[in-house]
């Protein structure tokens, strides 16, 4: 291989990497429009054990007491 294939090749790369870290970089800028540290984030997953459990010792309680 020549000093010229290598230019080319490394040309080549360091082209390849400039795009891939502008995707990566647009991606982030698209998901960081969504991002609000400020907010506290929903925790679904309590809420609907917390609703689950709520349900279970009322029908629980009730069979007791029938």
């Amino acid at each position: 291989m020549d000093e010229g294939e290598q230019k080319q090749k490394y040309i080549k790369k360091k082209s390849v990497q400039k795009q891939n870290i502008e995707t990566i970089q647009h991606e982030y800028h698209l998901k960081r429009n969504k991002f609000y540290p400020a907010s506290p984030s929903p925790n679904i997953f309590c809420k609907r054990l917390e609703i689950r459990m709520k349900k279970y010792y009322n029908d629980l309680y009730s069979s007791v007491n029938v």
